[in-house]
């Protein structure tokens, strides 16, 4: 006979299939959804002197595909300019299947937005391992460092299931 604590079943058969209550989560797939690269002003921006201004736009959006079933999209746009000219633009939306039982209306959206882009660009371990060594007089130390992630911030469109989040070069400022 299993042992129960506060109602959770620790040990004994396993439950039948749907008879489970706790909350379950849990990466389906992952996918690039739409990729796009322009260089409009080739070459002629290869002879621009200038350095170019690079801006990098983060979004974040879910929405339900299936009962159950969730997909997060983060769509990254990098834009370069030199002189007011496009020197290129480059736009990426990857995206996960979510499956969700049991977890609570209110996490929901909480998830989607925070821990699914996590799960799919982990910044710690696993596949994504980017490293970079910044200057000692810059960092303070002369230690590798994690480049910089989009975490917290943003602002959040009222009801949209969406966050824009802008990171600015330490050059820019």
């Amino acid at each position: 006979m299993a042992e129960q604590d506060n109602g959770v079943t620790t040990g004994g058969e396993p439950l039948p299939n749907g008879a489970d209550t706790l909350p379950q989560v849990g990466l389906i797939s992952q996918y690039v959804k739409d990729l796009s690269f322009e260089n409009p002003n080739a070459p002629a921006i290869y002879q621009s002197q200038q350095a170019p201004e690079i801006n990098v736009q983060f979004d974040i959006g879910s929405q339900q595909v299936a009962d159950e079933v969730h997909e997060v999209t983060l769509k990254v746009e990098i834009r370069a300019e030199s002189a007011g000219t496009v020197a290129f633009l480059v736009e990426l939306a990857y995206a996960g299947l979510f499956g969700l039982r049991n977890v609570p209306s209110d996490a929901v959206q909480p998830f989607l937005l925070g821990e699914g882009p996590r799960l799919l660009f982990p910044s710690r371990g696993g596949r994504c391992r980017a490293r970079r060594r910044l200057p000692a007089a810059a960092a303070g130390t002369d230690r590798l460092q994690r480049p910089l992630h989009a975490a917290g911030g943003g602002a959040r469109a009222a009801g949209s299931g969406h966050r824009r989040q802008r990171l600015i070069s330490p050059a820019t400022g």
